[in-house]
């Protein structure tokens, strides 16, 4: 099988990234997509922001069916050391998985699945300490993830990117 050659680094929305506080300039994982199949995956595309506080992997599955269960699986309700002090928020059940924003810890997961193509995007946050300023608030995050999903989305279904 002949593996499509895309660049990851046009689903993540830079206008999203710098909304929410984060370096907007994005740089392509070397070597992506990698060629070799392992599993039910076929390639893996990746890129992340200049600090690798945002990093976006999508891997191409031979089925919709394998994709959905990677991303129910990145973000399973197993994850508790995110889940205890965060918010999970699953997507609806074509998608499958779920937002993870935990901002105590600074660490922040979604996981979907876009026909044969599972996304993980994971987001590296300022954690939130009692008395000072909040950098990365919630509802910041929680906004540009829908940005970017919606993105992505809107990029996966059209293949371009």
């Amino acid at each position: 099988m002949t593996v499509p050659v895309h660049n990851a680094c046009v689903l993540l929305d830079t206008g999203a990234l710098t909304a929410g506080g984060f370096s907007d300039r994005t740089e392509q994982a070397p070597g992506a997509p990698e060629s070799t199949a392992h599993g039910d995956v076929l390639a893996t595309y990746a890129c992340g922001n200049a600090d690798a506080s945002i990093i976006v992997e999508i891997d191409l599955h031979n089925s919709p069916e394998s994709a959905r269960e990677a991303a129910d699986y990145n973000t399973s309700n197993d994850q508790r050391f995110l889940i205890d002090s965060g918010t999970r928020i699953p997507f609806d059940t074509l998608r499958g998985g779920a937002k993870i924003i935990n901002t105590e810890l600074g660490i922040s997961r979604v996981s979907w699945s876009h026909g044969p193509y599972a996304v993980l995007l994971e987001i590296m946050s300022d954690p939130i300490v009692p008395g000072l300023p909040a950098t990365h608030p919630h509802e910041n995050i929680d906004t540009m993830i829908t940005t970017i999903v919606e993105r992505a989305d809107a990029r996966l279904a059209s293949s371009s990117w």
